[in-house]
């Protein structure tokens, strides 16, 4: 059910497969809920890149 990404061969993914995806568990499917917009297509490298950011934030 995955989708080709435009600008390559990458497959891309929506906020709802990535939840139900076993590659992603426990909080980091919190992560995933709260960082990922509805509606919208992610490759797997973005979803990293969201996820290592938000864990790497300051939190003041």
């Amino acid at each position: 059910m995955n989708q080709e990404h435009e600008a390559g061969r990458e497959p891309v993914f929506t906020k709802e497969q990535l939840l139900r995806s076993t590659r992603w568990a426990g909080t980091l499917k919190d992560v995933l809920k709260s960082q990922l917009a509805d509606g919208e297509s992610y490759t797997h490298q973005q979803v990293e890149q969201i996820v290592t950011t938000f864990l790497k934030r300051t939190v003041e």
